[in-house]
């Protein structure tokens, strides 16, 4: 009740908007966010408790709203009185409901549909300064270094045979100098909205980071179909139609394409648990080493 009360005051100085009702407020992380019924529509409040974050969510925040103005469909803040894409006390802003569901990877056409809105958003992406808290690591280690030291000290639950295969990916690979820029990181279904097979909305840029495209590429390839609970490996399948549509919107190198298939695979061996796998994470991995090593089906190549 306070914080509803606290959020009405706040919004209406800061904003000059009228919160008729808080609808929710949830917690996450070092995150809140509440749903806000207002005379400007439906809003999300989300604000910080962490201070040292201050810099990094200014930059996320201007992000969104210049890649909202390439057409890249997210949910821009609002500004302040002032201008401002927060309220910088307490790290509080303030965005549009987009309407859709999250998006479903059972569903191939969604899947393409994500696939070609990370292509435009790379692609957006590039086109921004690297800078402010992201761009503290605007020299992230050659992959070939973070690869190999994984492989190096991998568990003893990853699969050898999979192991043994991205050792001679790396092996075989062209360089890895490969270009930086901002990326999502966290681009999955829980963070995608959708409307039948079309993506509405791109949510949670909070993990934005400076890297090499492939590198975000790589993780989604794995990681599309998690939600909050219950994570589980994307099916070989709806891989190759993710990884086909992003290169309909933003074609790879030669060097590229190859680290692609390097950093898909790392990823995919990365997600295996220690203890009980009942997802299939090893069985995964395992397929899509075998898949790299006939050559025929590589999660580059789509």
């Amino acid at each position: 009740m306070h914080a509803a009360r606290w959020l009405t005051a706040v919004v209406h100085e800061d904003w000059g908007i009228t919160v008729r009702a808080c609808d929710r407020i949830v917690m996450s992380s070092a995150n809140a966010l509440a749903w806000l019924d207002t005379d400007d529509g439906a809003l999300i409040a989300k604000w910080c408790v962490a201070a040292d974050l201050t810099e990094h969510l200014r930059e996320v925040a201007e992000t969104v709203a210049a890649v909202c103005a390439d057409g890249i469909p997210v949910s821009a803040p609002l500004l302040t009185r002032t201008g401002a894409v927060h309220r910088e006390r307490d790290r509080l802003g303030l965005q549009r409901v987009i309407p859709g569901h999250l998006l479903d990877v059972a569903d191939p056409a969604a899947v393409r549909a994500a696939g070609r809105m990370l292509g435009r958003l790379h692609r957006a992406l590039a086109r921004r300064p690297i800078h402010g808290r992201a761009g503290e690591t605007d020299r992230p280690r050659a992959l070939s270094e973070r690869v190999g030291e994984w492989l190096a000290a991998r568990s003893a639950h990853a699969p050898a045979a999979a192991c043994a295969e991205l050792g001679r990916l790396i092996d075989a690979a062209p360089s890895d100098d490969l270009p930086r820029q901002l990326v999502h990181f966290d681009f999955r279904a829980a963070n995608l909205l959708c409307q039948g097979a079309r993506i509405t909305g791109v949510l949670d840029f909070e993990q934005l980071a400076v890297d090499h495209a492939v590198t975000d590429v790589a993780r989604s390839a794995v990681l599309l179909g998690t939600r909050y609970h219950d994570w589980a490996p994307l099916s070989g399948a709806a891989r190759s139609d993710f990884l086909a549509a992003y290169r309909s919107e933003r074609p790879l190198t030669r060097e590229e394409a190859a680290w692609l298939d390097i950093a898909t695979l790392w990823t995919s061996l990365a997600m295996i648990p220690a203890g009980a796998d009942p997802a299939g994470w090893a069985s995964a991995a395992d397929d899509l080493a075998a898949e790299l090593s006939e050559g025929g089906g590589g999660a580059a190549r789509g």
